[in-house]
């Protein structure tokens, strides 16, 4: 099929390979959606889901992001050095990764040096090892000793970033002395995720998600998840928007991407509606979106040159 690389195509496609998460973070609903106590059925990739994928992934020519860490931890799948390299190798794309570290034993740590993904963010609340364990459930020590390996046995050939989703309490540049070689994320703080944690919340504060007037994310993302079906956004962890989109085996997901439901909600956030699905109204409010406003089109034109630069 044609494929216009500028107006068919998100920015980075997010893909679930497992259900599965070893820590059990407090800015995190993946316990009460995805763990022992969850409501959302497990589960992992198929080969055949994950071969379908790759097969639209290369005929569309893709050149963005894929990144294996929708909802889950990646270092938990066996095949995940494998999967790096189809995209790698069968593709344009390129891969980002992101790890709660833990898990980036030796073993691993060659196998993704091997496999060459582009980018990985490791995962950090706090450099304070009782806080750390208070939030995350994790080791700090594993994690530091096993990150610290990680840096420096990918030298150059990884571009590795720590990622803290700050909450209040958390002095972060305690990262930044910890990890003074590599970039430290600590400008967004975290959010609660659509509305789902009551204790956690973005309202005042920078986000990664509000990188315009209006929310972007159906236009900036696409989301997949392991049973090959489509969400919106990767807030939605209820799965509200999952009965709205064929999965990628009705339909070519960069069909689905272009098609007339998400153009209708990117309309509907532009016009600053944001009540098809409850984590909408939620996220909106949190993050001071045009709530009952629409944008200008001179800001939807600034708006897509913004988008326009990310791409190129």
């Amino acid at each position: 099929m044609f494929y216009n690389p500028i107006k068919n195509h998100p920015e980075a496609i997010f893909v679930q390979l497992t259900t599965g998460c070893n820590a059990k973070c407090t800015s995190c609903p993946h316990p009460f959606t995805y763990g022992n106590e969850g409501h959302h059925k497990a589960g992992n990739m198929s080969q055949q889901t994950w071969d379908e994928f790759v097969r639209q992934v290369a005929d569309a020519g893709y050149r963005g992001q894929v990144g294996l860490y929708l909802h889950h931890e990646p270092l938990l799948v066996k095949s995940l050095g494998r999967k790096i390299k189809d995209i790698n190798e069968r593709t344009k794309a390129y891969v980002v990764l992101s790890t709660n570290g833990a898990l980036l034993t030796e073993d691993r740590r060659q196998e993704l040096i091997e496999a060459k993904p582009r980018q990985v963010h490791v995962n950090m609340s706090s450099a304070d090892p009782e806080q750390y364990s208070d939030i995350m459930k994790l080791d700090w020590e594993v994690t530091r000793i096993n990150t610290h390996a990680f840096i420096k046995e990918a030298g150059n050939a990884i571009n590795i970033e720590i990622n803290c989703p700050v909450l209040p309490g958390v002095d972060t540049t305690l990262l930044e002395k910890e990890f003074p070689t590599v970039k430290v994320n600590a400008e967004y703080y975290a959010n609660s995720r659509g509305g789902l944690l009551d204790d956690v919340s973005a309202e005042g504060m920078g986000s990664r998600f509000k990188i315009a007037t209006a929310c972007d994310q159906p236009s900036q993302n696409f989301n997949v998840l392991f049973d090959g079906s489509v969400i919106v956004c990767c807030m939605d962890w209820e799965h509200e928007s999952k009965s709205d989109f064929p999965t990628i085996f009705e339909q070519d997901m960069f069909a689905t991407y272009g098609g007339a439901t998400m153009k209708g909600i990117r309309r509907e956030f532009n016009d600053g509606d944001y009540s098809r699905y409850k984590m909408c109204t939620n996220c909106a409010q949190e993050m001071g979106f045009n709530v009952g406003v629409p944008i200008r089109r001179a800001d939807q034109l600034k708006n897509a040159c913004r988008k326009l630069v990310r791409s190129l």
